[in-house]
């Protein structure tokens, strides 16, 4: 076990900081939204962006969340929307799936806001894969 944490702990040094800073905003968002799925919000936006976040920073999520939403493509009857609607279609259709399709689609959800926040200058594979190692290793 612990050459495992180990290899984790160096391959987790290898990742560049920006996308680390990048992958663990898009993990806070993501277990915000875990939080909502679990328990009623009555403003879900509010509760998915941290309060402490700049205003400019909200909307660029706000926005990037509206572009990586319909890759995810999975509710059709969300589509016509946009803007908050959009999220708070695709969130209330999230609650309805199996709890493994909802962690699935939020750790992927993850994976592409870290890919716009860095400007997707990699490979969505590689996003997927640091995302994927570190949600790891803060679990």
């Amino acid at each position: 076990m612990k050459k495992v944490i180990a290899a984790i702990a160096k391959f987790l040094g290898l990742i560049p900081k920006k996308i680390k800073i990048a992958a663990s905003r898009s993990l806070e968002i993501t277990n915000r939204i875990k939080k909502a799925l679990e328990h009623p919000v009555s403003d879900i936006i509010t509760m998915i962006i941290p309060g402490d976040w700049d205003d400019n920073l909200k909307k660029v999520i706000l926005q990037y969340l509206n572009q990586v939403i319909p890759y995810l493509k999975v509710v059709d009857n969300c589509k016509e929307k946009d803007g908050e609607d959009m999220i708070i279609c695709w969130i209330d259709e999230l609650k309805k799936m199996p709890k493994e399709t909802q962690d699935a689609l939020l750790i992927k959800l993850a994976s592409l806001l870290t890919a716009y926040q860095d400007g997707k200058k990699l490979k969505q594979s590689l996003y997927d894969y640091f995302t994927q190692h570190i949600y790891t290793a803060h679990k």
